[in-house]
């Protein structure tokens, strides 16, 4: 099955758009460089956290939603292990 190509309202080129209604480019620009505000992970490029155990792995950390629970001890040598395949340095961590 193919996805529906619209014209992106930032670049006005004609390609598949994300849940905000711009093009996978626009929104890695607008999130490059953004850090999820639980993990200190970047975020990918619909601007979403990288780390499947997060909450915001599947939505935005404006919306509203459960309270966040503290990373445990266990879950920073998760995000170590993340940051370092990424990055490949082994983060900062707590």
């Amino acid at each position: 099955m193919r996805s529906k190509r619209e014209r992106c309202p930032n670049c006005e080129k004609r390609r598949v758009l994300g849940s905000e209604r711009i093009c996978k480019a626009c929104s890695a620009e607008y999130y490059d460089g953004a850090l999820c505000s639980r993990c200190d992970l970047d975020l990918d490029s619909w601007g979403y956290c990288v780390n499947d155990r997060c909450p915001f792995y599947c939505s935005y950390q404006d919306e509203a939603g459960s309270i966040v629970e503290p990373v445990s001890d266990e879950e920073w040598k998760y995000i170590t292990k993340i940051a370092h395949r990424r990055h490949g340095s082994a983060g900062d961590g707590q």
